[in-house]
């Protein structure tokens, strides 16, 4: 543990994981407040479907996504693959209490 008057930059090593907490759950609420709507939708594709379509609209998406992941110091929201994207292991929860699934 240092002696500095500030806590180090979490995008540096982006590892905290996604869960139903109400940590999660602030950060969340203030980036669900600037998201666009296109990332939003592209979130509530996954929650209802389970997963996204692949293409290069998706993937564009995905990744801007997960660069505000990043910088909030978690790891992916959206994860590719080959089956299309889908949510990271602990989001769904917390996006749908926050009403981003109706």
């Amino acid at each position: 543990m240092t002696d500095f008057p500030f806590s180090e930059n979490p995008a540096i090593n982006p590892a905290r994981p996604w869960g139903d907490s109400d940590e999660v759950r602030r950060e969340l609420t203030m980036w669900l407040k600037k998201m666009p709507d296109s990332q939003k939708a592209l979130l509530r594709t996954v929650i209802e479907n389970g997963e996204g379509t692949l293409d290069d609209r998706t993937l564009a998406t995905a990744d801007a996504i997960n660069k505000i992941a990043e910088a909030f110091g978690f790891v992916n929201l959206v994860e590719i693959d080959s089956n299309g994207a889908s949510l990271a292991g602990g989001a769904r929860e917390p996006l749908i209490v926050l009403g981003l699934y109706r």
